[in-house]
């Protein structure tokens, strides 16, 4: 999904918004594709090989709906158009969930009930894992985009810092405290999950970027000071750091990247690290990273049942999973959400040229 930040049209992400006239950053749909592969190779090794991987994939994915979020929406927001937010972030979220709910549905027809079918199509939290797994992510976003809109009620966004203090104090004190509100189990660890912090980093990251509070030398100290914090974190996790204090090793290290690598970006500056993020099949691969998310492990299935499985075969496996997540989007997600945006169905082409084409005009 092309993280483009302006979003002339539609691209494949949760979390991307239409924009127009705001500077886009491509580097952002590069780390979307990242951590999608994290998330990849946490199922394939964890599923199929009996090994776990900690990574920060889901933590990316956190911190860029705040970002994008604060950097695409404040101009909308004294128009308080509150059902028009809304309705743009389930229409995102179903145009390719709806066909790959069905599937998942039909194979686990067998252990399906109503109630776990109506809760996992509309995201709602339950004691069981949803029909597609990894989208008890996506119950998170659609809180966060809730608690989001109610700015869109009030016309102004100064409310958000009013709601994010007291939901981070709810969460501090949920997780730091014996407190226990009355609600099931499942409820309490959406609502006040330690990781919803990400989206308040990832919301104060993205008004920094939009006003262009830091200065080139600024954003690249935060840049290296933010990779390495990611690398550290990413260790600590895989000696078991995770089970509290998540939202600090990694959420803030991947928050101050992120602030550094987009300002870098957005300032034109020399860097290594933003040419590399910026890389036109990098940037239009993140294209596809929504589809990849929620089609990677029926993949999976399918391959263990026709093909062999074994460590050895990790790198093949993930390569079929990436390229049918991008033969998802082109051939489904990005015509059917231009067919919605312009009415016309519109399927692009595969060429390179077409390629570098997409990620500077249309993300």
């Amino acid at each position: 999904m092309v993280f483009d930040s302006r979003l002339t049209q539609p691209s494949s992400a949760v979390i991307i918004f239409s924009i127009m006239k705001t500077p886009r950053i491509n580097s952002l749909q590069t780390l979307r594709l990242f951590a999608s592969l994290g998330v990849v190779q946490y199922h394939l090794w964890e599923n199929y090989f009996d090994v776990a991987i900690g990574h920060p994939g889901t933590d990316i994915f956190l911190v860029l709906v705040g970002v994008v979020t604060a950097y695409t929406q404040a101009k909308r927001i004294p128009a308080g158009n509150w059902w028009g937010y809304i309705k743009s972030r389930y229409r995102r979220l179903y145009v390719t969930y709806i066909p790959l709910f069905f599937i998942a549905l039909i194979f686990k027809w067998s252990e399906a009930d109503l109630g776990w079918a109506v809760r996992s199509f509309f995201f709602i939290p339950m004691d069981r894992a949803p029909v597609i797994g990894p989208t008890w992510m996506l119950s998170m976003f659609m809180l966060f985009y809730f608690v989001f809109s109610v700015c869109f009620l009030v016309k102004s966004e100064k409310v958000l810092w009013l709601l994010f203090s007291a939901w981070a104090i709810l969460i501090a004190m949920y997780n730091l405290t014996n407190w226990q509100p009355q609600f099931p189990d499942y409820w309490n660890n959406l609502l006040f999950a330690e990781r919803n912090l990400d989206f308040i980093l990832g919301y104060g990251v993205g008004v920094i970027l939009r006003n262009g509070w830091l200065r080139t030398a600024q954003a690249r100290t935060l840049m290296w000071a933010g990779f390495f914090g990611i690398v550290v974190g990413t260790v600590l996790l895989n000696l078991g750091y995770d089970a509290e204090g998540r939202a600090f090793i990694v959420g803030v290290p991947i928050a101050v990247f992120i602030l550094g690598v987009s300002s870098l970006e957005l300032k034109d500056a020399k860097s290594g690290m933003v040419r590399f993020l910026t890389t036109p099949w990098l940037v239009w691969l993140g294209a596809s990273s929504y589809v990849l998310y929620l089609s990677h492990t029926m993949f999976f299935q399918a391959w263990s049942q026709v093909l062999p499985v074994a460590p050895i075969w990790a790198l093949p496996m993930t390569v079929g999973a990436v390229t049918v997540g991008a033969l998802g989007y082109v051939f489904w997600e990005r015509p059917v959400l231009a067919y919605l945006t312009s009415r016309r169905i519109k399927v692009p082409g595969f060429s390179v040229a077409d390629i570098r084409l997409k990620s500077k005009n249309e993300g």
